[in-house]
């Protein structure tokens, strides 16, 4: 494994609050010294200079459809996808093909990031067996297999009481509950927010509260049981409000946020553009404004690229047929970055803890920091160039996203696991495979 050192960047450690000048010296895989003007000498040199060093961005929630759904993306081209996003550690969603709700197939994951992935791929798994929501999954098996979180995918536990059993069954494992929070009930034909984006589209709403409603059970839940509950994108004002609540009652709770739901607005949704169909749905300007007000006072824990890659035949077709989500790997840093530090709602420093340091400690993962001894996953950032977005290049098999041809500010430019250098200027680099 060749040395690296990182010549004179902005580097940026959200954890101890380094923010300065100065060079990073990489060695057997671990940061080995951070400081001004290193003189160690290193088998490969990257001038920094003008570029922002973070620790690599981990990503709590994407779908690389694998097993079962490789035709939309795989545990390869997923991994390529976050790498050229920035992202040295990335979440994998358990709806699959068969879904994960069991060890076996969580080693196939694991064993196929070995072979394909050029990025650290953690497995999640179900809930529930067969997301059916009636029968718990061996929650011990599964974490000893090396899961690091329990969802559910997109489908609902609506069972209260099996929700109430499985968190009980779950104090002897402590693993998180990362949950899509939505009352089917209240959702079941809605494609758009209820209001008048539904009425002037001429479509079904589906109304806030079915976000809130599964979400209110849930903490109470996790509350009674001693859960650690991680909330999927959140989507209004009134979810914000109810994270808050939990919080202040001293809850374990934290939640994330999609990059699309803080820059687009459920009006934006015109002509039945299929890109702009989300769950949960796109939300109102007070939404939006609350959202970015929950970034910033902590309320709202990490961003997530929730990438969610579909086929032409899935997402190109009739608004009420086309499937929910967007691609997200690729744009999700730059997004954020142009939307919240280049406006000034952010610092720097406060969206890195989003992308680095809190899903970490969300995982109680002893990742997404820049220091001495720590895991060498690492990423360069051009904070000045600006880019089109052009999916059809993206390293993603998937090209759907509303972002296309609009120009984004600033971009990853290297990503490094594991002290490898596994994306350089754009470009996958040859033989990126640091878990062979």
């Amino acid at each position: 494994m060749k040395s690296i050192i990182i010549k004179n960047g902005e580097v940026i450690d959200p954890e101890s609050g380094v923010h300065d000048i100065l060079d990073v010296f990489i060695q057997g895989g671990k940061i080995s010294k951070v400081g001004k003007s290193i003189e160690s000498r290193a088998d490969v040199v990257l001038e920094a200079e003008g570029m922002m060093v973070s620790p690599g961005f981990i990503d709590l929630r994407a779908h690389l459809c694998d097993p079962g759904f490789t035709r939309r993306e795989d545990i390869g081209s997923g991994s390529r996808s976050g790498a050229a996003g920035g992202f040295t550690t990335v979440v994998v969603r358990p709806d699959t093909n068969p879904v994960v709700d069991n060890s076996a197939l969580v080693y196939y994951i694991m064993a196929k990031a070995k072979e394909t992935a050029c990025i650290r791929v953690l497995p999640s798994a179900t809930v529930t067996q067969g997301m059916k929501g009636d029968m718990i999954s061996p929650l011990g098996s599964l974490k000893s297999a090396g899961v690091v979180l329990l969802s559910n995918g997109i489908q609902p536990i609506t069972d209260a009481e099996v929700m109430r059993r499985a968190m009980a069954f779950n104090r002897t494992f402590q693993l998180p509950f990362s949950l899509h929070c939505e009352e089917p009930s209240l959702s079941r034909g809605g494609l758009v927010k209820e209001g008048k984006t539904a009425v002037r589209l001429g479509v079904k709403g589906i109304p806030e509260t079915a976000e809130t409603v599964m979400m209110s059970r849930d903490i109470l839940l996790a509350e009674a049981n001693e859960t650690k509950l991680h909330i999927n994108h959140i989507g209004s004002k009134s979810a914000i409000d109810l994270i808050r609540a939990a919080k202040a009652r001293g809850g374990n709770v934290t939640c994330n946020v999609t990059p699309y739901h803080f820059y687009l607005l459920d009006r934006d949704i015109q002509d039945f553009d299929p890109n702009l169909k989300f769950l949960p749905p796109l939300g109102s300007e007070t939404d939006v404004k609350a959202i970015k007000e929950g970034l910033k006072d902590g309320a709202i824990d990490a961003i997530i690229s929730d990438h969610s890659p579909w086929t032409p035949e899935e997402k190109d077709i009739e608004f009420d047929q086309a499937s929910f989500g967007a691609i997200g790997l690729e744009v999700a840093f730059a997004l954020s970055y142009s939307e919240l530090v280049v406006n000034e709602i952010l610092s720097i420093d406060e969206l890195l803890r989003k992308f680095t340091v809190n899903p970490a400690k969300i995982l109680g993962l002893d990742l997404g920091r820049l220091q001495e001894g720590a895991e060498a996953d690492i990423v360069l950032i051009d904070p000045k160039v600006e880019w089109v977005v052009e999916p059809d290049k993206f390293e993603s098999r998937a090209s759907n996203t509303p972002l296309r041809g609009k120009t984004l500010k600033g971009r990853p430019s290297a990503t490094i696991v594991k002290g490898q250098i596994v994306m350089r200027e754009g470009k996958i680099q040859e033989g990126a495979l640091p878990f062979k």
